[in-house]
């Protein structure tokens, strides 16, 4: 369990990663449910995630093939403390989806490194609660229906979400066409 293979070069990660998509198994990769494959294969198979702060180095995630970008966050969750609520991954300036496929990612020769930024523990938590509820947006604080993150998460529960945000953001023609 503790046991560590002999990191192998990324092309050879590759190489597995596509004669495992060549085989019509469940979906594109062979994943350890699927199939049994050796401890130190699955090894193989996993992707080195370098997860870095503006201030440098966070962890190091090793994820499946098969990964979403959700998965990464509850393995930062775990590592580091960090809820996955407060957590925007980013890769370059592009803020990752949830649901989005860790393979799909550009990999250097180290691995994939993503860019963690940490959103305000009250931002975090009036976004998910107008996913939740988009009319709870009527009793958030003025700083709160200034923030276009807010608004837009709220947007996507409901257009009439628009008329609880505040007026610099009703004339901003970017969130008028979401609503």
């Amino acid at each position: 369990p503790d046991w560590q293979p002999t990191p192998r070069p990324i092309k050879y990660r590759r190489a597995l990663l596509r004669a495992a998509a060549r085989s019509r198994r469940a979906g594109p990769f062979l994943s350890v449910a699927d199939v049994v494959v050796p401890h130190s294969l699955a090894a193989l198979m996993a992707e080195e995630v370098r997860i870095t702060t503006l201030g440098g180095e966070l962890c190091t995630v090793l994820a499946e093939p098969n990964w979403t970008v959700q998965q990464v966050k509850e393995a930062i969750e775990v590592k580091c403390g960090i809820p996955i609520r407060e957590q925007r991954l980013l890769d370059g300036t592009r803020e990752l989806r949830k649901g989005e496929p860790v393979s799909r990612l550009p990999t250097v020769s180290d691995g994939t490194c993503l860019v963690l930024v940490r959103r305000v523990p009250d931002q975090a938590e009036w976004i998910e609660s107008v996913q939740e509820d988009w009319e709870s947006l009527g009793r958030a604080p003025g700083w709160i229906r200034e923030d276009p993150e807010v608004i837009f998460a709220a947007l996507a529960g409901s257009g009439y979400a628009l008329e609880f945000a505040a007026p610099a953001l009703q004339a901003n023609w970017d969130i008028v066409l979401r609503a």
